[in-house]
């Protein structure tokens, strides 16, 4: 998977820029004035006893490329940027890559990433039972956001596709044939600063 193979480039550049929460998180450039706390967050490697779980309560076939991601982190939020909220001077944090996973608590003591069994119940009355809800994309323009969308993966097909985030019906935008095609397609659009240039991983 060409998009996991990204994440540990990713892990392994910054090996040296990297912080470990009291929770396991590694956090990649971590910020001396937070929110957001890093410009990378992944939580850590899912157990495989969770993974063996998760795949016999999907009613689905459990998609592998989500299984390979998940050997590598817990869920991930990556790029975040501080957003200026529209109309006044106050900031926010937003991710532009979410990956969800697996809390293990469900409180809010600890750093844990958003429930993928949570997140996708969440969706519009129109999407189809076979696709998946697997995290959120934020577009992200002069410190602004732009769009927000919610990436779903076909487990019958293996297609993927962004849908408008808090939509009543499914609103596709783009598809991919592919998870894999689509997360490194995303990935790359985050490294994009705006000004044509590409940030550092």
């Amino acid at each position: 998977m060409v998009f996991a193979q990204k994440i540990s480039d990713l892990l392994l550049y910054h090996k040296e820029d990297t912080k470990i929460s009291s929770d396991g998180v590694k956090l990649i450039l971590p910020s001396d004035s937070p929110p957001p706390l890093a410009r990378h967050c992944f939580f850590p490697p899912m157990p495989v006893e969770i993974q063996i779980q998760l795949k016999a309560a999907y009613s689905r076939q459990f998609p592998d490329s989500m299984i390979q991601i998940y050997k590598l982190a817990n869920g991930m939020s990556l790029f975040w940027e501080k957003c200026l909220v529209e109309g006044s001077r106050f900031t926010i944090p937003m991710a532009k890559i979410t990956i969800y996973g697996i809390p293990k608590t469900y409180d809010r003591k600890h750093l844990e990433p958003l429930s993928i069994i949570r997140e996708d119940l969440s969706r519009p009355f129109d999407t189809p039972d076979a696709w998946l809800k697997i995290g959120s994309f934020c577009v992200i323009k002069d410190h602004l956001v732009s769009d927000v969308f919610d990436v779903f993966f076909d487990t019958e097909t293996g297609e993927a596709f962004i849908s408008v985030k808090g939509s009543q019906s499914l609103s596709v935008i783009e598809k991919w044939k592919s998870l894999d095609y689509c997360l490194c397609d995303l990935y790359d659009q985050s490294r994009n600063t705006g000004d044509g240039s590409l940030c550092c991983l």
